[in-house]
């Protein structure tokens, strides 16, 4: 396609989406105008057209190859007198951000990040979050969130919270980190061949 028939469809294709209508979820420590909107209530509201091109222009420009962090966090004071201390397992590209979201929309104001002295980003962060999350599957404890609740008054459930010592989550995820700093896989996304014959005992 020409450039000038590109340019003319992404015009004519960003000038439907000029209604104040809210397509589009907010992304954690960003878009502000849509997270704050968010943030005050849970139902997503209509959004001004302006918001709305913030938030395409920013999606386009933003990468899609991407690197990303786990992380492990605890928070002891929030946990005391519960019976059961807990730790959060997950990504995220910007972990200060996350956890700054966690904080503000689920009150653990003591949140903080298990101290992490092999983390290093990379493009598989999604894929070290599920190997973590298969491994640790049986002991997985998800949190009851009276901050955020269902449409019938019920608390939300967040899956990914673990009842494992700080240390054991800690291994885990650096454990399946280094698997993938191994690069595993190929240029086309697919297992090595080394790595498939290990995995299936051949």
């Amino acid at each position: 396609m020409p450039h000038d028939s590109m340019d003319d469809a992404f015009t004519e294709g960003a000038s439907r989406f000029r209604q104040p209508v809210g397509l589009f979820p907010p992304k954690p420590g960003k878009y502000n105008i849509v997270a704050r909107s968010v943030l005050e209530n849970e139902l997503l509201q209509p959004r001004h057209p302006e918001a709305v091109d913030a938030y395409i222009r920013e999606e386009i420009l933003e990468s899609v190859i991407k690197k990303g962090h786990v992380y492990v966090l605890s928070a002891p004071q929030y946990f005391k007198g519960k019976g059961k201390k807990l730790v959060k397992i997950g990504k995220a590209v910007n972990v200060g951000d996350r956890i700054s979201q966690i904080k503000s929309t689920c009150g653990i104001s003591d949140l903080q990040r298990v101290f992490d002295d092999k983390d290093t980003p990379h493009h598989l962060y999604w894929k070290v979050e599920r190997l973590v999350h298969a491994e640790l599957e049986n002991s997985r404890e998800p949190l009851q969130c009276d901050l955020h609740r269902r449409q019938n008054g019920a608390p939300t459930e967040h899956g990914e919270w673990f009842h494992v010592p700080e240390q054991v989550a800690l291994e885990v995820v650096q454990r399946w980190r280094d698997f993938v700093n191994e690069d595993p896989y190929d240029g086309n996304g697919v297992l090595k061949s080394h790595w498939s014959e290990m995995l299936m005992g051949t």
